[in-house]
């Protein structure tokens, strides 16, 4: 939910007695759910004076668009029957009755899984400051290691073709074959992912695998038929949709990453090990698997974390709910109780910038909202100052994130 600056320049000139900062400041509160009683009365005054929706439509319409998908029923279905209520009324009332307005305004908000909540419900007002430096939002790109040791670029606009594998630029392909000469030798590339890129990979055995910023995998060009089906991640964090063994006669598949080895039969999972982070989080999001840790086994069903942490055996199991734990994949930040610390790591990888904190109370504060990845890092950061009150503020430095 970005502030939207075509919107700034179209309405200006039609807001009555309110100027659009502030307007959308308002909006952006109350879609929050964070508005108080005087900030609804004087947005609510406003769109009774002034007859004119458009500026809030846009937010409910562009700013968390039905892509924020967080439920299986048809989104898309719901808010189009909304909007067209909304329609009939204005027809019939051109003012709109306030309860009414915001009664289908709020049943948007929840078909759009818009659910941001932070510290108290102070009111302020929004800085009236522009960021110099627009951060885009990261993009389809890696290295490609052969395994001669040669390095090949992978991005948008630029193709790339061996005869094990080939790519468009935005992901890489595989030669679907398992080999079945053991005389021949096992040959391994690794696929690097930088901060502020992504990238997805099929393999050989038709597994699908996601790769998130700043991470590195190790796997066979080719397996061999019969043995384990074997990939490292070096560091970093993977989504997995992996090929059942019933379709590679019976070969099992692991996923190796440091002091941690998860067992697979045909699954789909997420493993997440940061150089950076002294745990491994591995979540299953369908099928089995079982992690293991120096002669420590757990199993995991759907829906469920295992912590593997560096300076333990011991592996705790927790129940999750896996779609929003593995909501990157889907072009989403979804962030539930996350600490302002964790949640700013996150965009930090993605937008490929550092972080600073002022203070370490900071990284205490919890956040729990959904975030497009798409959107620009400015949008992102607007949208936080906005629904903490203005206690969290953020300013740019050439490449450093000052959090203050």
């Amino acid at each position: 939910m970005g502030v939207c600056q075509k919107n700034q320049v179209i309405y200006k000139e039609s807001l009555p007695s309110m100027d659009t900062k502030n307007l959308e400041r308002l909006i952006i509160r109350y879609l929050s759910k964070i508005i108080s009683k005087k900030e609804w009365e004087e947005l609510n005054s406003w769109f009774e004076e002034s007859g004119d929706f458009n500026l809030f439509r846009d937010y409910l319409r562009i700013n968390y668009t039905i892509d924020c998908i967080m439920s299986e029923f048809d989104k898309e279905k719901r808010k189009k029957s909304v909007l067209e209520k909304i329609k009939k009324d204005k027809m019939n009332d051109r003012r709109l009755r306030r309860f009414n307005y915001f009664k289908y305004a709020a049943a948007i908000t929840v078909i759009l899984g818009v659910s941001y909540a932070i510290l108290t419900n102070n009111t302020t007002t929004i800085p009236d400051r522009d960021v110099v430096k627009i951060v885009e939002s990261g993009s389809n790109k890696a290295i490609l290691t052969l395994e001669n040791g040669n390095e090949v670029a992978l991005e948008k606009g630029k193709r790339y073709n061996n005869d094990k594998a080939s790519s468009n630029g935005e992901s890489l392909v595989y030669t679907s074959k398992t080999n079945d000469d053991s005389s021949e030798e096992l040959t391994f590339n690794y696929l690097t992912v930088p901060r502020g890129g992504q990238f997805f990979l099929k393999l050989s055995d038709e597994t699908k695998v996601w790769v998130n910023s700043d991470s590195r995998i190790k796997y066979p060009t080719n397996f061999f038929e019969g043995n384990t089906r074997e990939v490292e991640i070096v560091y970093g964090e993977a989504y997995f949709e992996v090929s059942p063994s019933s379709e590679n006669r019976g070969a099992s598949f692991e996923v190796l990453t440091r002091k941690q080895k998860v067992n697979v039969l045909g699954t789909e999972f997420n493993v997440r090990a940061y150089k950076n982070e002294a745990e491994v989080i591995t979540t299953l999001v369908g099928g089995k698997v079982v992690v293991e840790k120096k002669g420590a086994k757990r199993s995991l069903i759907p829906n469920q974390q295992s912590i593997s942490k560096d300076n333990s055996n011991h592996i705790d199991i927790r129940e999750v709910d896996a779609s929003l734990m593995t909501s990157w994949v889907r072009g989403l930040f979804i962030f539930e109780e996350e600490s302002l610390g964790e949640m700013v790591e996150d965009l930090s990888r993605w937008y490929d910038v550092e972080v600073f904190f002022m203070t370490e109370e900071l990284k205490k504060i919890p956040f729990t909202g959904v975030l497009e990845r798409t959107k620009s890092l400015n949008d992102l950061l607007k949208v936080i100052e906005v629904i903490s009150d203005d206690a969290v503020k953020f300013e740019m430095k050439k490449n450093v994130l000052i959090v203050k």
